[in-house]
């Protein structure tokens, strides 16, 4: 039996380097940064110069903000234009944007509006710096309420939805048996495991670098990475070891039982390093 086999080495598959996580797992004090969505009535020029021009303004508010990407803390910002004549004859109109802050799951945070008067020859050529007072006017009371702390609760480990891929690298098989190693593994510690990705679960990725034979030994290295939903990497997990040269001969089952066992505990513990998340965000 392969257990018997690896039973000799100290402590099989445990974590060489322990938890590498990136300086994002700090949580910000915005919580998570805008994303800037489309400006509804105006054309798609005029509402990617809006765009632009928000992101701007929010950046001078500290405020972190980009027209895509987003995490499970981040929140969503969406401009309503409203245009009337303006009070002159010269073709001017008064353009009012109302920008709408929202979080994940749609709930409006609340709102900040600008207006201004703008000439045909402005709106025609849709340039964020003309525009930019439609976005300055209303930064202030959007950067206001990301300062707002958000209702939050630290979400247990087993409330995160946990999903793994099939691990590279170790062929079909080997895929398939170390994928299903860790499914059980986690479940085994309480951690809420999902056959698909959901909105707000997590991705584990596993790849396996096998070594060449030498003194009867064979090295294996894995790798397990904690990614977000939109792919981004929260943490890493190495594991190094020797196995038999012919540890393989008769399939991955018992190795993959060993490897997922020593890997699903960490990473229950760098879920517990990720930041509190919004009430609602896990459900």
């Amino acid at each position: 039996m392969m257990v018997a086999a690896c039973q000799p080495v100290p402590r099989p598959f445990m974590p060489e380097e322990g938890i590498k996580g990136p300086k994002t797992l700090a949580p910000l004090v915005d919580g998570g940064g805008i994303v800037v969505l489309a400006v509804d009535n105006v054309p798609p020029p005029v509402s990617e110069a809006l765009r632009r021009a928000m992101i701007d303004a929010l950046a001078e508010q500290n405020i972190p903000a980009a027209a895509s990407g987003s995490n499970v803390l981040s929140r969503f910002l969406t401009g309503t234009a409203r245009t009337a004549p303006g009070p002159s004859a010269a073709g001017a109109k008064t353009v009012e944007v109302t920008w709408d802050l929202a979080d994940r799951a749609g709930r409006k945070l609340g709102a900040g509006t600008a207006r201004m008067s703008v000439p045909p020859e402005m709106w025609a050529t849709a340039s964020h710096k003309a525009l930019a007072p439609l976005a300055d006017g209303a930064a202030p009371a959007i950067a206001a309420l990301m300062q707002e702390p958000p209702e939050t609760r630290v979400l247990q480990p087993s409330e995160i939805p946990l999903h793994v891929w099939p691990v590279a690298g170790a062929g079909r098989d080997g895929a398939l048996a170390l994928r299903l190693a860790m499914e059980a593994a986690l479940g085994r510690r309480g951690f809420s495991v999902t056959e698909t990705l959901s909105d707000n679960g997590l991705v584990i990725a596993g790849s396996v670098a096998l070594g060449a034979v030498a003194g009867g030994k064979r090295p294996i290295a894995i790798e397990w990475t904690v990614l977000d939903g939109g792919g981004k990497e929260l943490g890493k997990l190495d594991q190094k070891n020797a196995i038999p040269a012919d540890a393989l001969k008769e399939g991955w089952g018992p190795l993959a039982y060993l490897i997922a066992e020593s890997a699903a505990g960490g990473v229950g513990a760098l879920l517990t390093r990720l930041p509190a998340r919004p009430a609602g965000a896990g459900s």
